[in-house]
C-alpha cells in the first residue's frame, strides 16, 4: 500500500468538479399464446440500459510514460507513453429490445423454435484513441511535454441497431430397443444470424479536465 508521501508524489488534485445524474423508466411484457396445447407464439419487450465503469466516470487522468532506450527517445516514431482519461459526461447507454418467437412441442420430447429479435441501442460505449496535439494537451491542462502521447478516453460514440433470427432443433427419437437394452438419444441444432448496423457520432476529449493527474 502506498503512504501518504507517496500517494502525494503520484498524484495531483487538480481542484475541478463535476456533477451529473440520470434517471429514467425500464418497462418489461412477455406475451405467451397457446395456439395448439404442443405450439406457442411468444412476444415480448423489454427497455433496458446500461451503466459506465466507475473508472470511466470519476474524474481522473492516468499517465505511463513507457521505459525507453537512449536510442528509442531520439527516435519520433516510438510511442513516449500514454494518458488515460476519465470522461464525467459519459451518459448510460440503454436499449428498446422486441423479440417474437414460435415452439412446436412434439410427442416424443422434441422442440422445433423460431424467432426473430431486434435491438435499438442508443448512446453505446466507445474509445477514442489519439495522438495528442497541443489543442488536446492544452485542454486536459497538462505539460506541453505530453504533446505526441497517447490519449484513451471513453466516449458515448452513437447509436445501433442489432436485428437477426434464431433457429433450434432437439428432436429425441424414438426408443430404440436392444435386446434388455433401451436407449433414449437426442440432438440439438441451433442456428442463428445476426445484422447489425451502426450510426456514430463525432468523438472527442471531455469538455472540461478531470481533478487528478
Amino acid at each position: 500500500m502506498e503512504s501518504m508521501e507517496e500517494l502525494q508524489l503520484v498524484r495531483q488534485e487538480r481542484a475541478a468538479i463535476a456533477d451529473r445524474s440520470y434517471h429514467g423508466y425500464y418497462p418489461s411484457l412477455h406475451l405467451t399464446y397457446n395456439a395448439r396445447e404442443n405450439f406457442l407464439l411468444q412476444a415480448a419487450y423489454a427497455k433496458t440500459y446500461g451503466r459506465p465503469k466507475f473508472s470511466d466516470i470519476i474524474p481522473n487522468t492516468t499517465i505511463n510514460e513507457a521505459d525507453l532506450t537512449e536510442n528509442q527517445l531520439e527516435d519520433p516514431n516510438v510511442l513516449p507513453g500514454t494518458i488515460t482519461v476519465s470522461n464525467t459526461a459519459l451518459r448510460p447507454w440503454s436499449s428498446d429490445n422486441y423479440d417474437l418467437s414460435a415452439e412446436y412441442y412434439t410427442d416424443n420430447g422434441g422442440v422445433f423454435s423460431a424467432g426473430a429479435f431486434l435491438k435499438e441501442i442508443k448512446d453505446f460505449f466507445g474509445q477514442d484513441v489519439r495522438i495528442a496535439t497541443a489543442a488536446d494537451i492544452e485542454q486536459l491542462g497538462l505539460d506541453p511535454q505530453y504533446i505526441g502521447w497517447r490519449v484513451t478516453t471513453a466516449f458515448n460514440s452513437g447509436d445501433a441497431r442489432v436485428s437477426g433470427f434464431e433457429f433450434n432443433v432437439r428432436h429425441s427419437p424414438s426408443r430404440w430397443v436392444l435386446g434388455r437394452v433401451i436407449s433414449r438419444c437426442s440432438s440439438t441444432r441451433p442456428s442463428s444470424s445476426w445484422k447489425v448496423s451502426a450510426r456514430l457520432t463525432s468523438s472527442g476529449l471531455p469538455p472540461k479536465a478531470p481533478t487528478w493527474g
